[in-house]
């Protein structure tokens, strides 16, 4: 495929846009340099151009003089706002189909809530500094490193006591 009709399958796709006005301006400038060099896609367009104004031009004739009367807009606005005050509803009695007797169920909710909270204050919150028999973490280790150290010097003194021999 060459590339004239490379950009002219794109700008076939940038026409509509370009004729309504959507197009922006760097695609703008390729497609009017394109369309001043190609003369397939100059009739195109001209061709969608024509068909939109035959289109818009019947469109006003059919709608010259249909402008709607004074008591039209006079009855709308009645209409409107007696349906606006009649749909009115508090929200409490817009989902009170919803729920079961909500006079109980309000005050049995508030008391689930209470307990809930009472609940999670009375939880036991474990202490990452104690294992699970209770023990300090950080003094077995003080107990594992004391170990740790009598033994090196043990064996110290076992390293000596060869020296001393030979």
């Amino acid at each position: 495929m060459s590339p004239q009709q490379s950009f002219c399958r794109q700008a076939d796709k940038w026409v509509q846009s370009y004729l309504d006005g959507e197009l922006d301006d760097t695609k703008v400038e390729g497609l009017e340099a394109h369309l001043a060099e190609c003369e397939k896609c100059r009739r195109s367009v001209g061709r969608m151009r024509r068909g939109e104004e035959a289109v818009r031009e019947l469109y006003q004739e059919d709608l010259r003089g249909a402008e709607p009367s004074p008591e039209f807009w006079t009855n709308l606005s009645s209409r409107l706002e007696r349906k606006d005050s009649s749909r009115r509803i508090r929200f409490w009695e817009s989902i009170a189909p919803i729920l079961p007797n909500w006079r109980v169920m309000a005050p049995v909710g508030a008391f689930v809530a209470i307990l809930a909270v009472w609940g999670v204050g009375q939880q036991e919150i474990e202490d990452p500094y104690v294992d699970g028999d209770g023990q300090s973490i950080l003094i077995q280790e003080k107990r594992e490193l004391a170990q740790i150290r009598a033994s090196l010097v043990d064996m110290e003194a076992e390293l000596n006591s060869f020296d001393g021999v030979r």
